[in-house]
C-alpha cells in the first residue's frame, strides 16, 4: 500500500456515488476552487431517517503555517448538528 495525496483522492472520488444497504442515497464530490479541497454533499437515508451532509477533505493549513500538514483530514457535519473530524493516511493498493 501507498500513501495517497488529496490530488489522488479527488481523481477515484470526484463525481456522484449511489449507496444501498443499510444507508441509502447519494453523495456528489467536487474540488473547491483552487483544487485544494474535495467538498461532499449529500443526502443518505438510516434506519428511516434523511440526513444532509456536507464534507470537506483536505490537507489542514493552520493560519500562518507554510507547508499544508502531510495527512489528509476530514470534517463532516450534518443537519441535526453533529460534526466529525478524521484525521489519517489515505491509503491505497497497487
Amino acid at each position: 500500500m501507498v500513501e495517497v495525496g488529496i490530488t489522488a483522492i479527488g481523481a477515484v472520488l470526484e463525481g456522484t456515488w449511489a449507496y444501498s444497504g443499510d444507508a441509502t442515497g447519494t453523495t456528489t464530490v467536487s474540488w473547491l476552487p483552487g483544487q485544494t479541497f474535495l467538498i461532499q454533499d449529500g443526502t443518505l437515508t438510516v434506519l428511516g431517517q434523511r440526513h444532509h451532509a456536507r464534507e470537506v477533505i483536505g490537507h489542514l493549513k493552520p493560519l500562518g503555517a507554510a507547508p499544508p500538514e502531510e495527512q489528509v483530514a476530514s470534517r463532516a457535519y450534518t443537519d441535526p448538528g453533529t460534526r466529525s473530524t478524521t484525521h489519517g493516511s489515505w491509503m491505497a493498493t497497487r
